[in-house]
């Protein structure tokens, strides 16, 4: 049997139980239409927000490499009541897409937004994405080795030439799309030595080039190094003579009849200590024999034989070339008239 307090509470609650819900819905609506004319609800675009890609090591474990074509950075438009839409940022949204299902064929990721102001995640309302997608170029990736050169331009300061050079390492590994890799023919250290005086030791950043000489961005390529060491020699010069004399005589009956030669002096490079001491190149006696010689004589000598370790033949022409013109001595008999000469006294006689 109920108590009389439990009947009491109870008509309570049930007399004009109708009137007194649609008490509480016309409150609520009331307080819905004050806060919206106090505060009301208002959309804003908001850009450059940044989409985090997520679950790419799902790609790079099955070989391969992506790149983003587009989606890397999106707009929203977002509704929110006014005092919150004005303060909100860019930085108040986690966008982010999943590779971890993609492939060559299947190259596009859905990008997801929240909002991560602090108590407002259930208040905004993100309505639309500008953009709605990742759009990924999916390639193999794939390693090269890459052949290094070094490419000097330019022209050392006057009374310099350009000595030795050497470069370490010599390759340079590549990793990248492979449509990308694939092309790559060489790498190059491009160098000016224009207007030096002195022996180079630098570093230089490779760039890379197709087999028609067209350069490739290395901006998405995975370098095995940033740079290559090079070392070029830049060596003073100076101008010596040469000297050089024919050696023996030449066969009975022949003569020398001319003799050329190809240079009278020769550029020579090397350290200023070792040029100091080189003052002329002198050909050994006994080189250039013509002794017994009926015939033309041509003789071609490398210079570079006669030099100090350490210098170099800067002129164009490295090799001493003499031409010895040999001939017969011509024997020919003449004939002279005799003239008699008559004097007065015998002209007399007769």
């Amino acid at each position: 049997m109920k108590s009389f307090k439990e009947i009491k509470i109870k008509e309570l609650i049930l007399h004009n139980f109708g009137l007194k819900i649609l008490a509480i819905i016309i409150a609520i609506v009331s307080w819905i239409v004050i806060v919206n004319v106090d505060n009301p609800s208002q959309r804003k675009t908001i850009s450059g927000i940044t989409v985090n890609m997520i679950n790419g090591d799902a790609l790079t474990s099955k070989g391969y490499i992506y790149q983003i074509e587009s989606g890397a950075s999106i707009s929203i438009v977002v509704k929110a009541p006014q005092t919150i839409v004005d303060e909100l940022r860019s930085t108040d949204f986690y966008a982010y897409a999943d590779l971890s299902e993609r492939t060559p064929d299947a190259d596009r990721a859905q990008i997801y937004v929240r909002c991560t102001k602090e108590g407002m995640e259930n208040t905004v309302d993100i309505v639309s994405l500008r953009t709605e997608y990742v759009q990924l170029a999916i390639d193999n990736k794939i390693d090269k080795e890459v052949p290094l050169e070094l490419n000097i331009t330019g022209s050392p300061a006057d009374g310099y030439v350009i000595g030795d050079y050497s470069i370490s390492p010599t390759t340079i590994k590549v990793t990248g799309a492979e449509s990308t890799v694939s092309r790559i023919s060489t790498a190059k250290l491009n160098y000016s030595v224009s207007s030096m005086t002195a022996t180079i030791n630098d570093s230089v950043v490779p760039v890379f080039y197709d087999e028609n000489g067209v350069e490739i961005s290395s901006d998405k390529l995975e370098l095995s190094r940033n740079s290559a060491s090079i070392q070029i020699e830049i060596l003073p010069t100076k101008v010596v003579d040469i000297n050089y004399a024919l050696s023996g005589e030449v066969a009975e009956g022949y003569h020398i009849a001319d003799e050329k030669a190809n240079m009278k002096n020769v550029k020579l490079a090397a350290s200023k200590d070792v040029l100091d001491k080189i003052t002329s190149i002198d050909i050994p006696a006994g080189i250039i024999d013509i002794d017994n010689a009926d015939d033309d004589r041509h003789f071609d000598i490398a210079l570079k034989t006669y030099l100090p370790n350490g210098c170099k033949i800067a002129s164009s022409e490295s090799n001493l070339k003499v031409d010895v013109t040999i001939e017969k001595i011509s024997e020919r008999t003449i004939q002279i008239p005799i003239c008699l000469l008559y004097t007065s006294d015998a002209a007399d006689d007769k």
